[in-house]
């Protein structure tokens, strides 16, 4: 019996612009992967410019690189502190 894995957290694909999301460079396609680490960090935090959500997948522009387009789930949403968890 194989066993489940669950997949890597991802960033939510009706965050709004503006909201803060991260680089985790993991899941999406091997080209995809490959493609985003010539321009982007793992690690780093990037800003939302646009999202478009499509049937299987949602692509997504960053204010810092408005002209190329990234899959969603090479990105997660930045944690927030527990300070604005309060709020």
């Amino acid at each position: 019996m194989k066993k489940f894995i669950e997949p890597e957290e991802t960033m939510g694909i009706y965050s709004l612009p503006g909201s803060k999301i991260v680089f985790t460079g993991e899941n999406g396609q091997d080209w995809e992967q490959v493609n985003a680490r010539k321009f982007l960090s793992v690690g780093k935090e990037y800003t939302l410019k646009s999202a478009d959500v499509f049937s299987c997948s949602t692509e997504i522009c960053l204010e810092e690189f408005p002209k190329l387009v990234f899959n969603s789930v090479l990105f997660k949403n930045k944690e927030q502190s527990d300070e604005t968890k309060r709020s």
